[in-house]
């Protein structure tokens, strides 16, 4: 008979008004690879705060023996939380282990998702977690119409809060204008943030709840927030259009100071452009300056590309071309550029940034690098005029410096 069999019954783990605890969280992890201020204040975890040990954390054998012992006692589900529980190496090892404790019902996991971002199912796991948050919001919605019917006054006063919206859209504009963001950007996170939050609506529940406010108060929110989102919805797919088409007459608002790393670019009198300056870029740069000579310059958001690059003289702009507030910042007259080459690795990159360059207003030639045929068609669409297709073009390349290697050797 084994130990298990042998062991007196436990008494339940119950809190003090004798309701059973049937959830233990269990921090594997002091570490975590975010330092939100709300969970690690900078006055106490600053920078020569020390973590634990490795040798000072529970190994995998103690949780689990304590695991089993809250379990006896009661306990069906299990939570393994941080600091960031991911960084904890072998975590699969101890997740194995404790699933497979009888009387565990449910095992979850507490964790910010950053490590989980490369993995092929996240996208899956993304849009199924939306979709529960959006399942909890209906429900939270449903519960206060059930709680408060909106009377004619409430509508009113719905009304009311909701024409003040244009105001709150003006006054973070400004704000953000102020704090030296440019028209473009402030006006996109305008945009974001002119709705109103259902966080208000909770806060209201809660007031309600608690007495401090009547309940007609919570219908007036909630009537409020609705019509904010369904107005929000169609700013927010449509606000490339609205700055398109409204930001040049509010560039009077921009301050003249510009952000670390938002300052206006000019290219001056270079000629060429490569975007994206990995073995391509560089081999595509290196070619383009024995027809340029000096009049080629590069772009890439990679700080070790940018300095292998400069390292040995070639001039490199740091940022992403694929990104259309990147060319907010170019100088789109003072320059003579006559050719954009997209090197990119990958294809949606150099797609974004021949549709950002010839919004840009780009007139010259665009080449750009492919893999697929199926690509050509969508860059060609987009403003390319000229692709090159890398495996089709590298067996011609390569068959061709074949026969030259060949046709040169001596004879055997």
């Amino acid at each position: 008979m084994n130990s298990a069999t042998q062991s007196p019954a436990r008494d339940k783990l119950e809190d003090r008004r004798g309701r059973p605890l049937k959830d233990l969280r269990i921090s594997v992890m002091d570490r975590c690879n975010f330092r939100c201020p709300y969970c690690m204040p900078e006055d106490q975890y600053h920078r020569d705060f020390q973590f634990l040990h490795s040798d000072e954390r529970l190994s995998f054998r103690e949780i689990s023996r304590v695991a089993r012992l809250f379990v006896e006692r009661g306990v069906t589900k299990l939570r393994l939380t941080g600091g960031e529980p991911l960084l904890r190496p072998g975590l699969v090892d101890l997740i194995g282990e404790l699933s497979l404790i009888e009387g565990v019902e449910d095992l979850a996991l507490t964790t910010n998702g950053i490590l989980l971002a490369q993995h092929p199912k996240a996208a899956e796991l993304a849009k199924s977690l939306l979709s529960l948050k959006d399942l909890f919001l209906v429900g939270f919605f449903l519960s206060i119409g059930m709680a408060a019917m909106p009377s004619f006054d409430a509508t009113l006063v719905a009304i009311f809060l909701v024409l003040l919206l244009p105001l709150k859209l003006m006054l973070f504009f400004l704000l953000f204008t102020r704090f030296n963001l440019r028209v473009r950007t402030a006006m996109f996170s305008s945009l974001s943030l002119a709705n109103y939050s259902e966080f208000g609506l909770i806060v209201t529940a809660i007031a309600v709840g608690n007495g401090w406010l009547p309940t007609e108060w919570l219908a007036v929110i909630a009537i409020a927030v609705v019509i904010s989102f369904i107005i929000a919805s169609p700013l927010n797919v449509y606000n490339s259009q609205i700055c398109k088409r409204y930001c040049h007459r509010l560039h009077k608002y921009e301050h003249r100071e510009r952000l670390p790393g938002d300052d206006h670019i000019r290219l001056g009198k270079h000629r060429a452009l490569v975007c994206g300056m990995g073995r391509v870029g560089a081999g595509a740069y290196d070619h383009l300056q024995t027809l340029f000579r000096s009049d080629v310059i590069g772009i890439d958001y990679d700080e070790d590309k940018i300095e292998l690059n400069r390292s040995i003289d070639r001039k490199i702009i740091q940022g992403d071309a694929g990104n259309p507030d990147f060319w907010q910042r170019v100088d789109s007259k003072g320059h003579a550029l006559e050719l954009v080459m997209l090197c990119m690795p990958n294809h949606e990159a150099n797609l974004n940034a021949a549709r950002a360059i010839r919004e840009w207003g780009f007139k010259g030639s665009i080449a750009a690098v492919t893999k697929f045929d199926d690509e050509e068609e969508l860059l060609h669409k987009a403003g390319v005029d000229s692709t090159f297709n890398m495996y089709a073009e590298v067996g011609t390349g390569f068959a061709q410096h074949s026969m030259s290697e060949l046709t040169n050797a001596p004879f055997r």
